[in-house]
C-alpha cells in the first residue's frame, strides 16, 4: 500500500455505516473487511452494501479489500426463490468483485513456504504445526491458544482439562484418536478441589464437550471428530487434538508431569498397543514406576510382545531376578529378546540349555544371539560355523552388528590376529569392511598407534586381492578403499575432502581450525 494512502478498519456493519455517512472514506483511502460475511448479512448490513456501492462509484482511488469464506459467499450472492431477498444489495456489491481463491492447502507450494520460512518466524511455526494447511493456522492458531489458556464460558475449565489431557497424551507420541471416556476419567486430575466440589455430575462433561470442540473463526477446533476410514461421517466417541495445539504444548508443556487420573484412565481406556507401550516408555522418565508397569501389562495383553521384555528388564532392573525371569519366559513367545535374557541366565549358570536358547533366539531374529553364538564357535576352534554365525548377524542387523560399533566379521578377524593366523585375518577384516563395518577405520588408526613399527608397516599391511598378492597396501589405505565401495554400495556419499582428515590428523595432529573445514559428514545419496 501507497505511504499516503490510509486504512480504516471497521469493527462492524454499524460502524462502516458511520465511516461512510461521515464521508470519511475519501479518496486514497482502503477499506479492509475481514470476514465480510459480519458487514454484509445482518439487519444493518443491506444499508451498508448499499452505501459501499455508492462509495465504489465516487471520487477514488479507493480500495475495498474483503475476506470471506465459499459458504457465506455461496449465501450472500445466491439469489431468493421468494419475494423477500434479503441479500440484494450485497449481492450487487460482490457481483462488482475480483476474486481471488485461497487454496485450503499449500501441499503443491510447500517447497516455496520452506524457502519462505527463514525469513518469517510465525510461518515457520504454521508450517511445523500444521503441514500443509498453513493459512488456516495463520488464522486460527492464536486464537486456539488463548481459547484453550483463558476459558471464560461457565464450563470453559471442564473443557481446558479434556483438552490439557489430550495434549499429555500426544505428547508422549500417541498418533490416532482418544477416546472420550479416557478423556473423562483424566480430566478430574486437571480440576482443583473446589473446581471438582462445584461441577455437577450429571451435567459437567457434556458441558466440557460444548466448550471443548467449539468451532474457532470458522476454521479449525481445539478436540475435532475422527472422520471415519471408510465411508462417510465421523467415528463415534473419539476426538483429536488440533495440530496446532499439539505443537503448543512441546513448546510449553514439555516438563509437566500428567496426573494420577491420567496414567489410570490411559490403562481403562486406551486399546492401541502403540499407544499403551508408548506412554508406559515415557511414564518411567517421569518417575511412574508403578504406572509403567500396569500400562506395560496392558500392551501385552493387546498384543505388544515387546512389552513383556521391557516389564521384565524394570523387574530385573530393579534386582528382582525371580520376578523377571518368568516374564521373560513369557515374553520369548513373540520377542526374541526374551529368548536372548534367558541364554544369557542360563550360560551364567553354567547350564547346557544356553546354547539351545541361543540358537532359538538366533533364529528368531536376536543379533545379539548370533554374535554369542559366534563367539562361543570361534573360541571353541570351529572357525567356519563361526564366520556362518557372525555374517548372519551382519545380515539381521542390515551390516552392522551394533555393539561397540564393531561387527562380528571384525571380532572374528580380531581373534585369529590374535591367534597368530594373519592372512585369515586380513580375510575377516576385508569381508568386515565389505560388510559396511563404519568403526573399522577407527580401529585400524587405533592399532597403528598401538604398535611399535617393524619392517615398513609391518602388520599394519593389508595384502591385495587378485593375482599380486605379494603386494601389500597400508591398513588405513586399504580401510579407505573398502570404506569408499562400502559406501557406494549402500547409496551413501561423502564429501570429496572425507578421507583428507587421516593423514592431516597424522601430520598436523588433532588440532581444531581450518583443517576441519574440509571433512564433510556421511549422508545419504540423492539428499
Amino acid at each position: 500500500m501507497p505511504n499516503d494512502f490510509q486504512l480504516f478498519f471497521p469493527t462492524d456493519a454499524d460502524s462502516l455505516l458511520a465511516m461512510l455517512a461521515a464521508d470519511a472514506l475519501g479518496p486514497r483511502t482502503v477499506l479492509w473487511l475481514n470476514e465480510a460475511q459480519h458487514y454484509l448479512d445482518g439487519s444493518a448490513d443491506e444499508a451498508a452494501a448499499a452505501a459501499l456501492l455508492r462509495r465504489l462509484d465516487a471520487d477514488g482511488p479507493f480500495v475495498a479489500l474483503a475476506t470471506l469464506w465459499p459458504d457465506h459467499d455461496k449465501a450472500l450472492t445466491t439469489a431468493s426463490t421468494s419475494s423477500d431477498d434479503p441479500h440484494r444489495q450485497a449481492r450487487a456489491l460482490l457481483s462488482q468483485a475480483h476474486y481471488v481463491h485461497l487454496p485450503s492447502s499449500f501441499a503443491e507450494h510447500l517447497d516455496a513456504v520452506r524457502h519462505a520460512v527463514s525469513h518469517d518466524a510465525s510461518l515457520a511455526s504454521a508450517l511445523n504445526a500444521g503441514g500443509a494447511d498453513i493459512a488456516q493456522v495463520l488464522a486460527a492458531g492464536p486464537q486456539l491458544v488463548d481459547h484453550y489458556e483463558a476459558p471464560h464460558s461457565l464450563y470453559g475449565i471442564y473443557g481446558k482439562a479434556l483438552i490439557s489431557a489430550a495434549m499429555d497424551a500426544h505428547r508422549p507420541g500417541i498418533i490416532g484418536p482418544l477416546p472420550l471416556t479416557f478423556l473423562h476419567d483424566a480430566a478430574q486430575g486437571y480440576l482443583t478441589g473446589s473446581e471438582r466440589a462445584a461441577a455437577d455430575p450429571n451435567t459437567w462433561f457434556a458441558g466440557a464437550l460444548t466448550h471443548a470442540p467449539i468451532l474457532i473463526k470458522q476454521i479449525t477446533r481445539p478436540l475435532q471428530d475422527v472422520p471415519c476410514p471408510s465411508g462417510m461421517g465421523a467415528l463415534a466417541g473419539v476426538v483429536s487434538l488440533a495440530d496446532y495445539l499439539q505443537h503448543h504444548d512441546r513448546r510449553t508443556r514439555w516438563f509437566l508431569c500428567p496426573p494420577a487420573t491420567f496414567w489410570n484412565a490411559a490403562t481403562r481406556h486406551l486399546q492401541s498397543p502403540d499407544a499403551l507401550a508408548g506412554l508406559a516408555y515415557a511414564a518411567p522418565v517421569r518417575h511412574r514406576l508403578r504406572h509403567a508397569a500396569h500400562l506395560y501389562c496392558v500392551a501385552a495383553e493387546a498384543g505388544d510382545p515387546s512389552a513383556l521384555t521391557r516389564l521384565a528388564e524394570m523387574r530385573e532392573g530393579d534386582g528382582d531376578q525371580e520376578e523377571a525371569e518368568p516374564l521373560y519366559v513369557a515374553a520369548c513367545a513373540g520377542e526374541p529378546s526374551g529368548l536372548a535374557w534367558l541364554a544369557e541366565r542360563r550360560e551364567e549358570a553354567g547350564d547346557q540349555e544356553a546354547q539351545r536358547l541361543y540358537v532359538a533366539a538366533a533364529d528368531a531374529g536376536s543379533t545379539s544371539s548370533s554374535k554369542r553364538l559366534a563367539e562361543r564357535r570361534g573360541g571353541a576352534g570351529d572357525w567356519e560355523v563361526a564366520e556362518r554365525l557372525a555374517r548372519h548377524a551382519g545380515d539381521s542387523s542390515g551390516g552392522l552388528f551394533a555393539r561397540n560399533g564393531s561387527s562380528a566379521l571384525t571380532w572374528l578377524a580380531e581373534m585369529r590376529e590374535e591367534a597368530g593366523d594373519q592372512e585369515e585375518a586380513e580375510r575377516l577384516y576385508r569381508a568386515a569392511a565389505d560388510a559396511g563395518d563404519i568403526a573399522l577405520p577407527q580401529r585400524t588408526a587405533l592399532k597403528q598407534r598401538e604398535r611399535p613399527p617393524s619392517h615398513g608397516y609391518g602388520r599394519n599391511h593389508a595384502r591385495l586381492p587378485g593375482a599380486n598378492r605379494k603386494r601389500t597396501i597400508p591398513w588405513h589405505a586399504w580401510s579407505r578403499t573398502a570404506w569408499s565401495r562400502s559406501c557406494a554400495g549402500r547409496g551413501w556419499c561423502r564429501g570429496p575432502a572425507a578421507w583428507d582428515r587421516v593423514p592431516r590428523r597424522r601430520t598436523g595432529g588433532n588440532r581444531p581450525g581450518p583443517r576441519r573445514a574440509g571433512w564433510c559428514p556421511l549422508r545419504p545419496a540423492g539428499r
